[in-house]
């Protein structure tokens, strides 16, 4: 233990003890390919999962897009024509 200590520390020029930060190779029992493969699959998860989400976000928009210019073409038409039918 005394010699873990001593490994962990080291003499600051002032002469207090401060502690280093020792980059292991292990963060909580993982080793550092295994967080990789962890968050990579976290990642491509989270896509696969709310794909579908997007998909029906993306079809929702069209669709309400597509509505709009129908709206805006049949009111276009019928302002236009009834103009000319008043005129008339």
């Amino acid at each position: 233990m005394a010699q873990q200590l001593k490994k962990d520390t080291c003499e600051v020029r002032d002469g207090t003890l401060a502690r280093v930060l020792i980059v292991s190779s292990t963060f909580r029992g993982l080793t550092l390919p295994q967080l990789a493969f962890a968050s990579i699959l976290g990642i491509v998860g989270g896509i696969y999962i709310y794909q579908l989400i997007f998909e029906q976000y993306s079809r929702d928009q069209k669709e309400l897009k597509q509505k709009e210019k129908l709206a805006r073409d049949f009111g276009e038409k019928g302002s236009s024509g009834g103009r000319a039918n008043g005129a008339a």
